[in-house]
Parts: structure tokens; C-alpha cells; sequence
């Protein structure tokens, strides 16, 4: 895997954008459809009228065609303040993934609130929930909550998978259960720990490994395992250091019935402390399947609510702790130069807000001068524009033609 592979590996999923969810770094990862599945009394509650104490934040209209599988985006500004302690999603057939990223006050961008044809590298800087299918709604411990600020930006990203042979369309979008601020002790936040760099899932059961080192001291609350159409086992496992290891999850995998999973009470961690994912596949094909946000493609994460918030960790957390590769070359872009009709090759620092939607600055994601340029998750030279080529392995990012390939002195 070349070191722009695992640059781009890290951003997919921070979503998955090569994600889910993640997308996203898509990035992954940033996560796939969810059916939602409310208490009793809300069961034939129709979609988009919410229970009390439950507000749909962000919805979207869809509609693929048989046999294909693609994205639809919508944002949503906050106006004011919300404190959410619980999430559903509602993901009707062909929702792959549900993956819910904010964009802090002041870095949401001037687009208008409305639904867009998107890709995986459309996520914000945050993610907030993911979801895949038969998700189980999601409720917070009393007192923890994610708090949205007002003018925050809602940058809803649906993986969309068609695999009847008829058009396919619904409205899926998330709903969140709203808490009064006076009822806030902790802030939450949500993390993605697992495996991306070197995912490769060979004919055959096989079992691939990783592992995420915590940030800082955190409480674990609920986890949340997230395969592909392969996984058949995920075991996360804490592995604390002045205590036992304690396993959060070890349990069969179903993509059909992904699952949120309570720690109660919340498991206490110390910075540093790793948390051990191993994630089990059965290959029946003759090929290898690499990491990827498409049902196709094969994942290995589980997903870590945790408290307090650390606002500046990201959201990707692999292999011990999520370090940024270091490319290392000169600027691939000129200052202000424009990129192409597409958006690739634009010049960027890394600071948040300068590429064109469904693009991001690699420099967000790597260190090293390298990086300063605009570009997308691809599968082919199509998507890449004018003067610019998709490049990689497993993992595909468009690079402009008159930039060398990096090098790499560190990777996760």
C-alpha cells in the first residue's frame, strides 16, 4: 500500500469516506443501513413523525436504479443549541449506510440546507452517529450527551445499495432524542477503531486484527461493530492497564442486524490504553477483497462512544493510536492554483473549508509539505478530471498529473 493509499485509507473513514461510517476517509468509514426499531408504541409510527422527545434533525429523498449503488448527501443548519442523548436512524430498503458528520460554527460552507448527489468523501469534520442495517435505536446514559452548538452544520451522507431489478427510492435521515441542558454531565463523542492499512480479506475464514490506543481518559458507553457482507464475528476487547482486560462485544456478525451494544456501567480507560478489534470473515469467492466503503469491499471497525469529548482527536482511531503518515516531497500544488473542473489538484493548507464539495485536502490527513492539494476517493480516471490521474492499489485517490508520487516515512 503506497504511503498516499494510507493517507487516503485514514480519510475514508473518517467515514468512512472510503469510508461509512465513514462513510468515510470517507472514508469509512468512515457503516451501512439501518432499519429503525423504536419502542412498541412507536412501531407503526410513520417516517418523519417523531415521538415525544424525539426531533428529526436531517432527512433525504432518494431514488437509484436496479442494480447500482451510489450516495445522496443533505445538510441541515442547527439554529440553536441541542443536547442529544440518543439516536435512531431511519433507513428504509436499499440504505446501506447512515453516517452523520457536523461541521463546527463557521466551517460549514455557504451551500444552501438541501439534498445533493454526493460520494463517499462527503462528510464533515465530526461524526456523530453511524448506522447500518437493522441498527437498533440508541440511547445515551442519564446525563451524557453530544451537544450540537447553534450554527453548527448537519452533513448527512447515505450509502445507497440497489440490488433488486426495479428503481429503488425512500426517504431516510436520523432522529435524535433531545435532553434539556441542565441535565448534561458529560460530553460525548464517537470514535472508529479497528483496522484500515492492510486490510485484505482472503478466500476462506480469516481473521484480521487491530487496535485503537485511547486519546485520553475516557468512559466507554456503547459500542458498535461494523463489518460487510463477509464479517461473520467481531470481538473488541479493552485491554486496560492497571486492570483485567474486559471484552466490550464478542459476538456473531450479521450485516442484516448490525447492533449497538450498551456498556453499563461505562468502562473506565486511561490514555493509552488499547482496545483490541478482531474481526472474522468467511470469503467464499476466489478473490481477496480489500478495504472499501461498498457492500463489495470488506471493513473491520467497532464504533466507541465515550466520555468526556476531545474536540481535536478526529474520529479514525487504528492501529494503536491513528497516527497521520508523513509524506515526504515537495508541494504538489502551487499556491492558488485553482485545481480542475473538478475541484482536483486545488491548493489547500488543511484548515478546513477550501476544497469544493466531495473533495478534501489531503494535508488534513497527512503530514509533510506533500499534501496540499484537493482530491477524491476513485475507482478509475473518470472521476478524476482533467490533468489528473487515479492512482493506488486498494486504496485509489485522483492525483494531479504533474505531481510525483511521495514518499513515506511513517504510516499507521
Amino acid at each position: 500500500m503506497s504511503a498516499t493509499e494510507r493517507a487516503v485509507a485514514v480519510y475514508d473513514t473518517r467515514v468512512m469516506r472510503s469510508n461509512p461510517l465513514l462513510n468515510p476517509f470517507a472514508l469509512g468509514l468512515v457503516l451501512c443501513s439501518v432499519a429503525c426499531s423504536g419502542a412498541d408504541d412507536d412501531e407503526n409510527q410513520p417516517p418523519g413523525e417523531t415521538a415525544a422527545n424525539w426531533e428529526l434533525v436531517v432527512d433525504a429523498d432518494w431514488t437509484l436504479e436496479a442494480g447500482t449503488e451510489g450516495y445522496t448527501c443533505a445538510r441541515a443548519t442547527i439554529h440553536d443549541d441541542i443536547y442529544i442523548g440518543g439516536f435512531r436512524a431511519i433507513a428504509p430498503l436499499g440504505t446501506h449506510h447512515t453516517l452523520l458528520t457536523v461541521m463546527p460554527p463557521g466551517q460549514g460552507g455557504t451551500e444552501p440546507d438541501e439534498t445533493f448527489e454526493c460520494n463517499a468523501a462527503t462528510i464533515g469534520v465530526n461524526m456523530i452517529f453511524g448506522a447500518g442495517v437493522g441498527t437498533n435505536e440508541l440511547e445515551f446514559p442519564e446525563g451524557v450527551a453530544v451537544k450540537l452548538p447553534a450554527g453548527s452544520r448537519l452533513l448527512l451522507n447515505l450509502h445507497l445499495f440497489n440490488t433488486s431489478l426495479e428503481e429503488l427510492g425512500g426517504l431516510s435521515g436520523t432522529e435524535v432524542k433531545v435532553i434539556e441542558p441542565e441535565d448534561v454531565v458529560h460530553e460525548a463523542e464517537i470514535i472508529l477503531a479497528g483496522k484500515i492499512s492492510g486490510l485484505v480479506v482472503e478466500p476462506g475464514v480469516t481473521t484480521q486484527t487491530g487496535s485503537c490506543s485511547m486519546s485520553h481518559d475516557v468512559n466507554v458507553f456503547a459500542v458498535f461493530p461494523h463489518m460487510h457482507q463477509m464479517g461473520n464475528h467481531l470481538k473488541a476487547t479493552a485491554m486496560p492497564t492497571e486492570a483485567d482486560p474486559t471484552v466490550l462485544v464478542d459476538a456473531p456478525y450479521d450485516f442484516e442486524d448490525q447492533l449497538y451494544y450498551p456498556v453499563n456501567p461505562p468502562l473506565e480507560l486511561l490514555e493509552g490504553d488499547p482496545v483490541e478489534v478482531e474481526c472474522q470473515y468467511d470469503n467464499r469467492t476466489r478473490e481477496a477483497v480489500s478495504f472499501g466503503d461498498s457492500s463489495l469491499s470488506e471493513m473491520c471497525f467497532v464504533g466507541l462512544y465515550r466520555y468526556p469529548k476531545r474536540s481535536d482527536d478526529g474520529f479514525i482511531c487504528t492501529s494503536g493510536g491513528g497516527t497521520r503518515p508523513t509524506l515526504d516531497g515537495p508541494p504538489c500544488a502551487e499556491v492558488g492554483a485553482p485545481g480542475n473542473e473538478v475541484g482536483i489538484g486545488r491548493h489547500c493548507t488543511g484548515t478546513g473549508n477550501e476544497c469544493t464539495d466531495g473533495t478534501f485536502c489531503l494535508a488534513e490527513f497527512t503530514d509533510g509539505e506533500y499534501g496540499n492539494f484537493c482530491t477524491t476517493i476513485c475507482s478509475d480516471d473518470g472521476a478524476c478530471g482533467a490533468g489528473a490521474s487515479c492512482a493506488g492499489d486498494s486504496q485509489k485517490a485522483c492525483i494531479p498529473d504533474e505531481c510525483a508520487a511521495p514518499t513515506s516515512s511513517s504510516s499507521p
